[in-house]
């Protein structure tokens, strides 16, 4: 994950002009579903998931600050606070709708991470045999 070439040290990789370094066109194909099209749907899950949370953080310390300012997220065996938390949840809608919407990305990063781990050992088997 920490691997983000520029766009023109990752296209050298994969074709560098009439020299190509990788020949195989599935191989291409696979460095290119993994590195671009998983890779970056992951980083913009990553980011809407972030905002979701930002937007809630904001909403609860706007419409429930006297939860908010005894530190919940720190208090978490308090069991009177964690309980008013969840009172919270389940009687506002827009902050209910708000986790769900931050579970819902949650969930599908999960999937993107694992499709992106499966394709990436995938790649790795391929590379592999190729050196063989």
């Amino acid at each position: 994950m920490s691997f983000s070439p520029s766009r023109s040290i990752y296209n050298s990789l994969v074709n560098d002009g009439s020299f190509n370094l990788i020949q195989p066109p599935t191989l291409k194909a696979l460095i290119d579903d993994v590195y671009k099209l998983n890779y970056n749907s992951i980083i913009n899950i990553i980011e809407l998931e972030k905002n979701i949370a930002v937007e809630a953080d904001r909403f609860f310390v706007n419409n429930h600050s006297d939860i908010y300012i005894k530190n919940f997220w720190f208090n978490l065996k308090d069991e009177k606070l964690t309980n008013s938390v969840f009172e919270i949840m389940k009687n506002d809608n827009h902050f209910k709708a708000l986790m769900v919407q931050k579970i819902s990305y949650m969930e599908i990063k999960t999937v993107a991470l694992n499709e992106y781990s499966t394709k990436r050992d995938s790649l790795i088997k391929l590379l592999k045999n190729k050196l063989d």
